[in-house]
């Protein structure tokens, strides 16, 4: 923890609060990075066909009684996406392709939008298993309502023992017959510090923000303008 007393004007003190914490923080983390960065070398997206613009290379699979396709209606990007559609009644799901993976940090996104002849929520996570295939645990990455393409991402970290990872949608009415529908495109899935290198998300995402505390203290007590500003920042 580092103490800085000022008896500069109060609005300059907050100003240069805000950025030196910002600064002390990105320097820290990032050196960090820096060193995953130079350790993982620099692999690609581990999701074949993130587009979906092949349907050679189509890999995601239903898991219950969901149907998944490519098709042409209005993707994020290119001509094709993915739509995923629950009409059982009973909550489906899809699955991407398995892709390996061994312990420790990962950035993962994907853009999703609710079919909007099937409004409701959409569940977006990652899944992991074992080398023989069994199931290690999950870690949600996001959900959305909107109709509207809407990035769901988040910094996951892939525990020991883990093998392989599969991206999973789930599409799903919260209420009645439980029927839904979904379209998703351009995921990704890498190394953290790759992501970062790429420019796909900073090094100090998904960590906790610095906390940054002021105290008022007088230090002419016995009259005069004395009034100071203590300011404190703490990085965990």
């Amino acid at each position: 923890m580092s103490h800085t007393v000022s008896r500069t004007p109060l609005w300059m003190r907050w100003r240069a609060l805000v950025l030196g914490a910002t600064l002390i923080a990105s320097a820290t983390i990032c050196e960090a990075e820096v060193q995953q960065i130079k350790a993982d070398g620099a692999a690609s997206n581990l999701i074949v066909d993130p587009g979906l613009e092949s349907q050679e290379q189509f890999a995601w699979r239903e898991v219950s009684v969901a149907a998944s396709e490519r098709v042409p209606t209005h993707p994020h990007s290119g001509g094709w996406c993915l739509r995923v559609s629950e009409g059982s009644g009973s909550v489906g799901q899809a699955n991407s392709g398995r892709f390996a993976v061994r312990a420790g940090p990962y950035y993962v996104e994907a853009w999703v939008r609710v079919d909007p002849a099937f409004p409701d929520v959409t569940t977006f996570d990652v899944q992991f298993l074992d080398a023989e295939g069994a199931f290690k645990g999950a870690e949600h990455v996001g959900r959305t309502k909107s109709t509207q393409w809407t990035r769901l991402r988040r910094k996951v970290i892939v525990p020991d023992g883990v093998a392989s990872g599969t991206l999973r949608l789930i599409p799903a009415k919260s209420t009645g017959d439980a029927k839904g529908a979904c379209f998703a495109d351009d995921f990704y899935f890498a190394p953290f510090a790759t992501a970062v290198q790429e420019g796909r998300t900073e090094a100090w995402d998904g960590l906790p923000l610095p906390k940054v505390g002021v105290r008022l203290e007088d230090d002419a007590p016995f009259g005069g303008r004395g009034i100071s500003t203590l300011v404190w920042i703490s990085i965990p």
